[in-house]
Parts: structure tokens; C-alpha cells; sequence
């Protein structure tokens, strides 16, 4: 769909180091603002979808991350 920035956004991603495997966070998207992004592509993640937003839309959501920690290994 469409982002409209007078809409809230709930984006929902799989977490690491956040707590235990299998419990659910939910964070403001300010929780990643200081997250390094060194990747400039999809594999860039939340951090750097979240750091390009203001470039490409006019008005950017108000933006809510739901995150399940996964188990950390193969």
C-alpha cells in the first residue's frame, strides 16, 4: 500500500539482542536511530529504511516497530 504520512505505520521485523527468543517487543522507531546502517540496500535493514524515510516522503509517519527475538545461531 501507500504511506500517507497523516497514517500510523507498524512495521514488524525479527529482533537480535533485544530479549529472550520467541518474546515480542514493541518499540518506537526511535529505538533505532542511532543503529549503524553500513548497507545500502535491502540488506540495510530497518535502521537504514528508517534513516531514508525523510528523503523520499514528504511527511513521514509516525512509525511503530513490533519485534520477535530470534534465537541467535545457525
Amino acid at each position: 500500500g501507500q504511506v500517507d504520512g497523516d497514517q500510523p505505520v507498524v512495521l514488524v521485523d525479527a529482533l537480535r539482542g533485544y530479549t529472550k527468543p520467541g518474546e515480542a517487543l514493541i518499540l518506537p522507531a526511535a529505538a533505532l536511530e542511532d543503529f549503524p546502517s553500513t548497507a545500502y540496500d535491502h540488506a540495510g535493514g530497518l535502521a537504514y529504511l528508517l534513516k531514508t524515510l525523510p528523503h523520499v516522503l514528504s511527511s513521514v509517519p509516525q512509525i511503530t516497530l513490533i519485534g520477535v527475538e530470534i534465537p541467535v545461531g545457525p
